[in-house]
């Protein structure tokens, strides 16, 4: 599980492994073991639900400013 506290530093982390992911199935000369793109996509998932969740508390933050 991977937890971030920082939404600029999740939504970098998770272009950066979107990137890796999306070169490596365009390889035609092979590509990375399942289990490790497995991994990958766990990792992504990860962060999606760390940015969500980091975007909840700026909207509850802002809401309860207002």
């Amino acid at each position: 599980m991977l937890i971030v506290r920082d939404i600029a530093d999740a939504i970098a982390i998770e272009e950066k492994l979107q990137g890796m992911v999306r070169r490596t199935l365009a390889r035609r000369d092979g590509a990375l073991p399942e289990a490790f793109m497995s991994e990958m996509v766990t990792l992504l998932n990860d962060l999606g639900a760390n940015i969500i969740r980091i975007e909840d508390e700026i909207k509850h933050y802002i809401t309860d400013a207002i």
